[in-house]
């Protein structure tokens, strides 16, 4: 219904009168017929190269319709006249143009068409191919017919017919297409009725010329579209060749650039027009650029033979390295079979200690413990405390106390313990009151049996002779356990030199290896265990506690036996490595230290822990030396704060300036006793305790309170604040003031703190006190 219809080109006919003779000109137009289709032969064999021809032009061409011609005989045809006239019409024909193939430019086929005759092919070359008409007129003739019968195709051009035309013996009937005749060929006529034309025979013949011109004007577009086809194919091909050449000209920068040429982009851009537009790129580098090239390339040489021959040095000082260690690693091989049979020797030995010693271990730091415990029972601070709240409370009730310097006791110290008696007839006190009353009996009763005139320390006036050989037997105990735990191991495993010749050995034959396997601190580790041990046999005769017999400085050189391990695991200096001292450092010392302070086992008023303890810190300090301990560090700083939390926990009762005697009610016999009592330990025992207390810390632990910020003022400030304000208060009570105020002041002029310029205002009041008690 929509579909575009093209319209059918119609068919054009000729119709001309024909004669007898015209079966000659049949002959030939057959002959001619046969040389068109040669000719034709030759236009597809050339034609066959033009199939880079769109296939979308050649469908929308269409072949156009040759014109049907149709003759008539009409009389005259038997007169030899005629028949001559029509044979010479024939025969008088042009010669059709010959052609001849070639190759063109890009292989391509060439014809060309030229009659025998050079001068005739010239005329031809010049001449429309419809001039050519019949035989019997002349040139002029022709040139005349040609002006006055042309047919063209083109609708502008249309002709006329001239009725002054002289046609011999022939009557023609043209007819005057007036439409344009290019509309023929796509016109179809509704009634199927086509025009016709009515033509002689010459003008047929001339009609038939005229369609052999038109189809060789065909086959001249064709060519001339082959000729469009090929140099279309010849810039393909060009196009082809310059990819072809930047392709080569890429691939010669790339030599060039691995030569050590430089080249810019102008220069690679240059190099590909010149292979396009010249058959080498080569000839148009000039002399200079050579010769840059060259010594640029000469320059890349230099460098990398310099770079080979470094690389040559390196690998020459590798293969040397190489051999001394294959040297090396042959000469051990050669040794392995020895060192293996050591090593073997090496393992089982260290094996069998470190079993024996893991199972010390566990027997041994129980009984430590154990022994910390007892020296905690020993210092007892909670039992100071409690004896200095019961004397502020005696003194308070009795009107004696003035004040109270330091701590502060609880406020049910200061309660009214008035008894009385309830219904049942019991008397009801307060629980404090009742428990202050037993620990003042407990206190007159020691008093009594004079246990205290035995004692080492203010510590031990808590304590009657059944409790210090309570202590006594179970330290005695203690030591019994120990023994058996060593009797459960073979002698040669409890000899603390036998392990450190196993080591040394091992470090004297295999140093490197030694190092490698950190064999100090596996030595350290299994030796803390013995050292361990001999610590906890450290037992000074006539000493309760455990501490008092640690010291550094008892009477029979058991000073000697707390650091005795130096000696047995001494190097040829005497002193082991460094290394093996922090280890038993941080596994044997630190632990004592770090487990005593935290239970309260210190007593700072006790003059023989305090000295054992001070002597065994100094030792561990020079030890450990410069060295950066972080564990030591952090146990010295515990230190100081247990120090200052002794002296913070001081409560001093000052005594009002009246006369005791006057207050004593001797009726009732257990008050004045606990009067009495109260009154010697607010004088006597008070000042003794604190003077025993501030010169432990600053003879034993000067190098703390030098070293930590604020350890020395603290110090200073107690004595100036509190100590000469109780020793101004007991002035005309006890006869001991001078003598126990220079102890302190020479124990302060040898640590030199008085020297310094920045304590001058806390050096004046001790200054003024030595002045007063005419101490030197």
């Amino acid at each position: 219904m929509f579909r575009s219809t093209t319209k059918k080109r119609k068919t054009k006919t000729v119709t001309r009168l024909r004669s007898d003779s015209d079966n000659e000109g049949e002959e030939q137009t057959a002959a001619r017929d046969d040389k068109k289709q040669k000719y034709k032969d030759d236009d597809s064999n050339g034609k066959a190269s033009t199939k880079r021809v769109k296939d979308k032009s050649k469908k929308s061409k269409k072949k156009k319709k040759g014109m049907v011609v149709r003759s008539f005989q009409v009389g005259g045809g038997d007169g030899d006249d005629g028949g001559e006239a029509s044979g010479a019409l024939l025969h008088s024909k042009p010669k059709k143009r010959k052609r001849q193939g070639g190759l063109g430019f890009g292989g391509a086929p060439t014809v060309k068409v030229h009659d025998d005759d050079d001068d005739f092919a010239t005329a031809n070359d010049n001449d429309n191919p419809q001039d050519y008409g019949s035989s019997s007129y002349g040139r002029e003739s022709l040139e005349k017919l040609k002006q006055q019968q042309q047919y063209k195709a083109v609708a502008e051009d249309e002709k006329k017919v001239s009725e002054d035309h002289d046609e011999p013996t022939t009557t023609s009937i043209r007819v005057e297409n007036k439409e344009d005749p290019s509309l023929d060929g796509d016109y179809v006529p509704l009634d199927g009725r086509e025009p016709s034309t009515i033509l002689t025979g010459d003008e047929a013949l001339e009609f038939d010329s005229e369609n052999f011109e038109k189809q060789t004007k065909t086959q001249r577009a064709a060519q001339d579209h082959f000729y469009s086809v090929t140099e279309e194919s010849n810039i393909l091909d060009s196009e082809d060749n310059q990819q072809q050449a930047q392709e080569a000209s890429a691939w010669e920068a790339e030599i060039t650039r691995r030569a050590g040429v430089s080249s810019g982009g102008g220069d690679n851009k240059q190099s590909t027009n010149s292979l396009t537009n010249t058959p080498s790129s080569s000839s148009a580098m000039s002399l200079a650029k050579l010769r840059s090239q060259f010594q640029s390339t000469i320059a890349q040489l230099e460098t990398q033979t310099s770079d080979t021959e470094r690389a040559c040095e390196r690998r020459r000082v590798e293969l040397s390295q190489t051999e001394a260690e294959l040297e090396r690693q042959q000469n051990e091989l050669k040794d392995s079979g020895k060192a293996l049979e050591e090593y073997q020797q090496l393992r089982e030995d260290v094996t069998f200690w470190a079993g024996a010693l893991r199972d010390l271990k566990a027997k041994v730091q129980p009984i430590q413990d154990a022994l910390i415990d007892l020296e905690t029972e020993i210092a007892s601070p909670t039992k100071q405390q409690d004896w200095e709240d019961d004397m502020c409370a005696v003194l308070h009730q009795a009107g004696l106390l003035d004040q109270v310097l330091g701590r502060q006791p609880p406020d049910f110290v200061f309660e009214d313990t008035t008894s009385y008696v309830d219904e049942f007839g019991r008397d009801v006190k307060s629980q404090h009151a009742m428990n202050r009353e037993k620990r003042m009996r407990r206190l007159i009763e020691i008093q009594q049996n004079h246990a205290q005139s035995t004692s080492s320390g203010p510590s031990q006036i808590f304590m009657d002779d059944s409790d210090i050989e309570t202590f006594q037997l179970r330290r005695s105990a203690l030591r019994k356990a120990l023994d058996v735990a060593l009797e459960d191991l073979e002698e040669e495993y409890t000899r603390l030199s036998g392990l450190a010749s196993i080591f040394r050995k091992w470090e004297n034959t295999y140093t490197d290896d030694y190092k490698q396997c950190f064999a100090n601190l596996s030595l350290g580790d299994l030796a803390s265990v013995l050292i361990q041990v001999d610590i906890c046999k450290l037992d000074a005769p006539g000493v309760v506690g455990w501490l008092e017999g640690f010291s550094a400085s008892s009477s029979k050189g058991e000073s000697n036996d707390s650091f005795g391990w130096l000696r047995q695991m001494g190097e040829k200096d005497g002193v082991p490595s460094d290394e093996v001292i922090d280890r038993v450092v941080e596994k044997v010392y630190i632990p004592i230290f770090d487990n005593l302070l935290g239970k309260s086992g210190y007593n700072v008023a006790n003059h023989a822990q305090s000295r054992s303890l001070g002597a065994l810190h100094d030792r561990l300090s020079k030890l450990i030396g410069s060295r950066q301990h972080k564990k030591f560090r952090a146990i010295t700083h515990e230190v100081f704060d247990y120090i200052k939390k002794s002296l913070d926990n001081v409560a001093l009762a000052v005594l009002k300036n009246v006369e005791p005697p006057s207050l004593v009610d001797g009726d009732d016999q257990q008050e004045g006793e606990q009067l009495r009592l109260a009154m010697h330990g607010a004088t006597d025992d008070q000042l003794t305790h604190v003077t025993s207390l501030l010169v432990n810390v600053v003879k034993y632990w000067a190098s703390i309170l030098t070293n930590e910020e604020g350890g020395a003022d603290f110090v200073l400030d107690f004595i100036s604040t509190k100590y000469l304000f109780l020793l101004s208060s007991l002035k005309g009570r006890t006869e001991k003031t001078t003598e126990e105020f220079s102890k302190v002041w020479v124990a302060v002029q040898d640590t030199k703190w008085l020297e310094q310029p920045g304590r001058m205002l806390q050096a004046a009041p001790l200054r003024a006190a030595a002045l007063v008690f005419k101490v030197s």
